[in-house]
């Protein structure tokens, strides 16, 4: 899942806005998963337009990418319709894993903390991470780690963010190196 609201055109250490970060560690993290991982997205960028793609397999990885390298900043960030709509789509028989990338709270008049009670019951194996980028302190989002055992990460830099985003999508190893 993908904040592309206005607020992610704010620089991030060395990137020039907090979205060319997110679309550089999302590209990075798409080249290492393992092939029989399909990929979905969710861009959420005003309260009245969330976008759900459809799932990738790793033939089309490069399409998804090119649809991450797309987004555009709108307004607006409807956090918890996001998470209600990646959390319909993903199976409740298999694990699954969500990561939420975002700098913000929900400004749609949704609550996250209850998306995320909803998704608790309903899929037990999934997992939601957070990238929180910019937010101070304990974000609204901290709720969709802390309901589904996922955890929170907060980038200060691209680098960090690479490397967070790595970690959160299961690329351990990615973690290790500087």
């Amino acid at each position: 899942m993908v904040d592309s609201s206005g607020s992610m055109e704010k620089p991030i250490g060395g990137a020039p806005t907090r979205l060319d970060a997110a679309k550089r560690a999302i590209g990075a993290l798409l080249d290492g998963l393992p092939g029989d991982v399909d990929v979905g997205l969710v861009e959420f960028r005003d309260c009245q337009r969330i976008r759900r793609d459809r799932f990738y397999s790793q033939a089309e990885r490069d399409q998804l990418k090119a649809q991450v390298d797309s987004l555009e900043p709108g307004r607006g960030t409807p956090l918890a319709r996001s998470v209600e709509r990646a959390g319909a789509i993903l199976s409740s028989q298999v694990p699954g894993t969500i990561i939420v990338v975002t700098d913000g709270k929900d400004s749609c008049g949704g609550d996250p903390c209850a998306a995320a009670a909803a998704i608790r019951q309903s899929r037990p194996n999934l997992t939601i991470h957070v990238i929180d980028i910019g937010s101070e302190g304990a974000s609204p989002a901290t709720c969709l780690a802390e309901m589904t055992g996922g955890k929170v990460y907060k980038p200060g830099s691209p680098v960090e963010f690479n490397r967070m985003v790595a970690e959160a999508g299961g690329q351990a190893e990615a973690g290790a190196c500087p």
